[in-house]
């Protein structure tokens, strides 16, 4: 099932995973070490993906979360208003 939501993907932590690939990367460059450039290098890319998809995906988000609080609020026994949500 396919849901185009980013609710369990924190970014803060998909945010600091690409700074650390992108600063091994660096340090690779550095010392021209290509065992330390070429997986960061990967990372660096799929980390960028990464968040161009959550910034795409993040309006979904509220758009859902708008829905569902108003739609479920009775049946989750009022604790949507309890969630908190991020800075998306």
């Amino acid at each position: 099932m396919h849901t185009k939501s980013v609710e369990f993907m924190p970014f803060t932590l998909s945010f600091f995973l690409f700074l650390s690939a992108t600063l091994w990367l660096a340090y690779g460059l550095l010392l021209h070490d290509y065992y330390i450039m070429i997986p960061n290098g990967v990372g660096v890319v799929l980390g960028m993906a990464q968040m161009i998809l959550y910034g795409c995906y993040c309006k979904e988000r509220k758009k859902g979360s708008v829905e569902n609080q108003n739609g479920n609020a009775a049946a989750s026994g009022g604790l949507s208003s309890l969630e908190v949500e991020s800075g998306c």
